[in-house]
């Protein structure tokens, strides 16, 4: 959920915003905010209605200018004998995420790419999901892993460089915009060593009431 948001700073105004979302939507239970670091406004009415604060996330940003892009790409188009050691792969990285690996595998087409690394067993080792909207000009990176068996050789970079490189290959994408968890320093070495710089810090909330709960 964005907001609410005023043009004037009114906690009291915000509630009665909130009230009505909440009257409207009574079947649902869960809302989710993210919240920019320097709103005291936003995160004061979050911590009166109790929601929970649950992290703190990066918004990176990389320019095409400033991109140097790569001239040999090692990464792959993910193969039907690749699935076995992606799902198990996709699972360990990401046990309780959004897309599962079948929910990827059929979303695959030119505009959601699929792209792994492998091993000299042909065991995938890393991959990236990222999809392409050619209509409004953005690129979104979804998943990137690298294998804990496979890490602290430099793979996480070369993917990450690998798949810049082929989204700014489309002409209309000039720039690329990632949240990224704060507290994962080992990921976001990764992005700040491929040329991402920071543009905000957001906090993420989450507030969670009863289906009958009257507001």
């Amino acid at each position: 959920m964005w907001g609410p948001f005023l043009q004037i700073v009114s906690l009291p105004l915000q509630h009665q915003l909130w009230e009505q979302v909440v009257k409207g939507n009574s079947s649902i239970s869960e809302f989710y905010f993210f919240v920019n670091k320097e709103n005291i406004t936003q995160q004061q009415f979050l911590n009166e209605i109790g929601a929970a604060k649950t992290g703190e996330h990066l918004i990176l940003e990389i320019k095409k200018e400033n991109f140097h892009e790569m001239g040999e790409i090692r990464s792959k188009p993910y193969e039907e004998r690749d699935y076995p050691t992606f799902e198990k792969l996709h699972f360990e990285m990401f046990p309780n995420t959004y897309y599962d690996a079948k929910t990827i595998i059929n979303r695959l087409s030119e505009h959601c790419i699929l792209k792994v690394l492998k091993s000299e067993m042909n065991d995938v080792v890393g991959y990236a999901y990222y999809e392409i909207d050619s209509e409004i000009g953005e690129a979104s990176l979804e998943y990137l892993a690298i294998s804990p068996k496979a890490q602290n050789q430099g793979l996480g970079t070369l993917l990450l460089k690998e798949v810049l490189t082929e989204m700014f290959s489309h002409s209309h994408i000039t720039e690329i915009r990632l949240s990224v968890n704060n507290q994962n320093n080992r990921a976001n070495h990764v992005y700040f060593k491929a040329g991402f710089e920071q543009k905000h810090i957001l906090y993420s909330y989450q507030f969670h009431r009863r289906v009958d709960e009257d507001f």
